[in-house]
Order: C-alpha cells, then structure tokens, then sequence
C-alpha cells in the first residue's frame, strides 16, 4: 500500500472510533453484499442487476454459504411512548449476541437468517415529575433474517446494494425495576403480553481496495449508507413483588438514519474442488447513527 492510501485508511478508521464514542450505540446491522473480491481479475466490465429468462440456470448453479457471528451493542434508542400520558426521555438499551447464517445466489441476493440471545435488556423513562423509572429484562431468544441484493458493481470495486432485515425478541419478563435509583427484583415475574419488532431498509455504497499485488491479497471494505427503521415494543406482566409492571406500547421516535463501516477480507482462495469458487472470512466493524445509535462486531465465514 502506499503512504496516501494507509493514511485515507487511518483517517477513516479515527473518524468511526470517534463516531462511536461520540454517540450511544443501537440495533440489527446492515448486511453487505457477498461479492467482495470475487473475480476482479477478471472481470472488466460493470455488472448491473437484472433478472433474465435464464437466471434458474445461471443462478442456482452458483450457490454459496456463509457463517458467522454477530454482536450489537445497544446503548440506546429514543423511543415515543403511546400509551403511557406525559412520560419523556424514553430510550431502549442492551444487546444481542446471535449466529448467522445465509447463502448467496450468483453473488447478486443474499438470504441471511439470525438467531441468538439478548442480554441487558432495559427500558428507561421519566414521568413529569422528574422521577425516573428503569425495567430490566430477562435474557431472551432473538431471531430474524434478511435479503440484500447488489444492484450494481463498477471494475473499480464501487458497488452500490439494499438490504432489507426484520428482527424480533421472543418474550420481555422483567428481572428489576429501578425507582430513582432504587432497584427492587421481581419475584415469580409473569409475562402477561410483549413483543419487540425492529426493521429496516437501507441503500448503501461501498469500495473495496486489495492490499498487496497478488490474487489472493486481503482486501478492506469501506461503506456508507442511508435506511429507514422502525421499533415497536410492550411489555405487560405481573410479579409477587413489587407487583404488576408495563412500559406501554413504544414506538421509534426517529426512523431516517445512516450507517457506515469498515470491513476487513481474508484468505481468498480458490476451492480446487470447484472451479470459480473462493472461501474467505470478514471482520466487520459498524456504526448506525441518528435513527438509532448502534455498534456492531460481525465475524462471518463465506464459502
């Protein structure tokens, strides 16, 4: 790499560091295309998305897996609260640890499904008064999934792509509630109703850039994007002690916002198996801002 390209890397790399301290971290990540790397030697032209007479053939001959794991580290969302008069400052927080799992066709959609666990769960808010009041959750099972298409990719590695992805949790019993400060646990907490739905659709661009002169050089990802997301979330249930608990229905207060990232590719290699296909695995470091604050980690294998 020369000195230009190592410092527009570094510069980049400072700025997402920042942008994460900066702000406080939310929600399911935006998946990228599975095309990284693939055939830039030879391939010289654009390739467009499009759906042709042939595509059964020309695509279900050209199936590929991935798995991986993902982290999102959810430090908070404002939420609207519609059901419960006068109560501010409402935010979700927590995180989701969860596995993914996908196949791509022809390097051009990718079906992904997620399932995992959360942990740290809270909903906090304040009445008019000032009080404030935090319900904590039990660890629950989360799931969800997703298709991303690449519509179009230049030979410069410049790709442009849409995802769409749905997430739920399964069930929301509360563990404590904190009054003020003062944490009281709930005793034999029963979940009367709840759900937690969150989903987006995103548009976003991204450049590849290959470290080294050989075939099979890593290469760095950067992308950036916008996407429109919605949360609804409620949470009833009853308890020995302190007695009933509820959050009220909640909805995302913002719902326009942008994402951007850095991904690092390796080992490309040919499976001399098969002949055009490559395996290598990503590191993915992700930020999501002004709709939701979020940070994700994602470790993914593609075969």
């Amino acid at each position: 790499m020369n000195y230009n390209f190592k410092r527009i890397c570094f510069t980049y790399f400072c700025l997402l560091c920042l942008l994460l301290q900066a702000q406080s971290l939310c929600a399911a990540s935006v998946n990228l295309p599975s095309s990284v790397g693939e055939d830039r030697h030879e391939k010289k032209s654009t390739e467009v998305f499009t759906f042709k007479e042939t595509w059964m053939n020309n695509w279900l001959e050209d199936v590929r897996g991935s798995i991986g794991a993902e982290i999102d580290y959810l430090y908070g969302r404002d939420m609207d609260v519609v059901t419960v008069i006068g109560a501010k400052n409402s935010k979700i927080e927590g995180q989701f640890y969860s596995v993914k799992m996908g196949f791509s066709l022809n390097e051009k959609i990718d079906i992904y499904t997620n399932i995992g666990v959360t942990e740290g769960i809270k909903y906090t808010f304040s009445y008019p008064s000032g009080r404030t009041r935090a319900i904590s959750f039990e660890n629950a099972l989360t799931y969800g999934g997703g298709v991303t298409l690449r519509l179009v990719k230049f030979p410069s590695g410049l790709q442009w792509f849409v995802d769409g992805n749905f997430r739920a949790i399964d069930s929301l019993v509360a563990a404590d509630v904190s009054d003020n400060g003062l944490t009281r646990i709930f005793s034999n907490a029963v979940e009367v109703e709840s759900f937690y739905e969150e989903w987006h659709g995103a548009v976003g661009m991204s450049r590849e850039f290959q470290i080294g002169v050989s075939e099979n050089s890593p290469y760095l990802l950067m992308y950036a994007g916008a996407k429109y997301s919605n949360v609804s979330m409620l949470a009833t249930g009853n308890a020995t002690a302190p007695g009933a608990y509820g959050t009220g229905h909640l909805k995302a207060k913002d719902n326009v916002g942008f994402f951007t990232g850095l991904s690092y590719i390796c080992g490309i290699e040919e499976d001399t198996r098969y002949t055009d296909v490559k395996m290598y695995s990503t590191i993915d470091l992700q930020a999501r801002f002004c709709d939701e604050t979020a940070f994700s980690l994602n470790f993914n294998f593609k075969f």
